[in-house]
């Protein structure tokens, strides 16, 4: 019990580590790549056998409030980022906008979880981010930047069934008919969602980790920008909910900060240039570190 309460109190070192293991054996990614969803998937089954699903039917039940959030994160937001960025490279410019644009990655009520946020607000707010984006990135960018942006609405929705859908499921006959299984390994799902997400970055970043380090020069400065970016999309999330109780207020926090640059990995390659890209791809360690933050915000934030 010991080893765990470490693994849950010390989760976000875990997740660094994964990125280092990342750097050190880069071939995990082409080993693993393939098995992302399947991961993913069971990481989310874990979430849901620790969910109290009565919960998610009452916020399903809020739509003033999800469509206040909704709005602020996919719309709102983006424009103040245009604007904001105003005289930056373009470059950085526009990876800041499609930062801000992505829906809330599928490990987001995972995540959520592991920080002890509203896990069920999470998820609504999840499912409601990917029916939404294929409208949301296209219009903004197509406004602010003249680019037209493809998203394939079909191939969302499939991801979104696949990742959340069958895991739910799934989870809800195993709670069913197994109830008693469930009490007795509850304590070990929390650190064993630390683990599977550590794997999932080190996959991520070993599947990109050759063109982080053929870009060392610009690296370093990329990364504090972007650390500062998540920074300020965590306290926009936090504070944008600031009449919610804590575990509310993380949850959209989450949501917010810990979106699906996968997605926003392709969306680069096929649209904007290599730096974009590369942009996209060093998200994935602020990602991974931020977390850490919440702790912070629970002691010393309202």
């Amino acid at each position: 019990m010991k080893v765990l309460a470490f693994i849950e109190e010390k989760f976000w070192l875990f997740l660094v580590f994964g990125i280092i293991l990342g750097f050190m054996f880069p071939r995990s990614g082409e080993i693993f790549g393939d098995h992302l969803m399947l991961i993913l998937m069971l990481i989310l089954f874990l979430t849901f056998l620790r969910m109290d699903f009565s919960e998610l039917v009452i916020q399903a039940r809020r739509p003033v409030l999800l469509s206040y959030i909704l709005v602020g994160q996919l719309v709102i937001m983006p424009v103040l980022c245009y604007f904001l960025t105003w005289s930056m490279d373009p470059d950085i410019r526009i990876s800041i906008v499609l930062l801000a644009a992505l829906p809330a990655g599928t490990a987001a009520p995972a995540l959520t979880e592991i920080v002890n946020g509203r896990t069920t607000l999470s998820l609504v707010l999840t499912v409601l981010n990917y029916l939404l984006v294929p409208l949301t990135i296209p219009l903004l960018f197509y406004v602010f930047f003249s680019t037209w942006v493809q998203i394939d609405y079909l191939k969302l929705f499939t991801q979104l069934l696949l990742f959340i859908l069958i895991p739910m499921i799934c989870a809800r006959l195993v709670r069913r008919f197994t109830n008693r299984f469930i009490e007795k390994w509850n304590p070990f799902f929390k650190s064993a969602m630390v683990i599977l997400i550590a794997f999932v970055i080190m996959v991520i970043i070993g599947q990109e980790a050759d063109y982080i380090l053929t870009h060392p020069s610009e690296m370093i400065i990329l990364v504090g920008i972007l650390f500062v970016v998540f920074f300020l999309f965590q306290i926009a999330g936090y504070f944008m909910v600031f009449w919610l109780d804590q575990d509310d207020k993380i949850a959209v926090s989450v949501t917010k900060s810990a979106m699906n640059n996968v997605l926003g990995i392709v969306l680069a390659v096929s649209f904007f240039s290599p730096k974009v890209a590369l942009i996209m791809v060093l998200s994935e360690v602020p990602w991974d570190v931020m977390p850490a933050f919440y702790k912070l915000y629970r002691r010393y934030l309202p």
